[in-house]
């Protein structure tokens, strides 16, 4: 029944907006950084699914395991990777505790759209 409303929908030729949510990457623990490359392959998968459809990331809680210079950049590199490689708008960020133990360090720091 889905894919009969999709396939209809797109007949329409209307632009389709998506949201693709992301949560708790907790970039700079060593199991985030062994599962990286797989979470970049199935993004890569779902952007390919999806066409040429408009595509807006939003990464909720937890960017990063511990806020610091080095995991920051992580970050940094992970909203590159969206944004150039994957052709993606700049994500919208919902901060969580552990991207706040800093008062003010990724909003101040990462010049990211912080949902508020």
């Amino acid at each position: 029944v889905w894919s009969d409303f999709c396939s209809n929908y797109r007949k329409t030729k209307r632009p389709i907006t998506r949201i693709l949510h992301l949560s708790d990457l907790h970039l700079g623990h060593k199991l985030a950084a062994a599962n990286l490359p797989r979470v970049k392959l199935a993004l890569q998968s779902v952007i390919n699914e999806f066409g040429q459809d408009r595509i807006i990331p939003v990464i909720t809680g937890d960017l990063m395991h511990t806020p610091s210079a080095g995991n920051l950049q992580l970050v940094k590199n992970f909203q590159s990777y969206l944004t150039n490689d994957l052709k993606l708008e700049k994500p919208i960020i919902v901060p969580g505790n552990h991207d706040s133990r800093m008062l003010g360090f990724l909003p101040v720091q990462a010049n990211y759209r912080i949902s508020s």
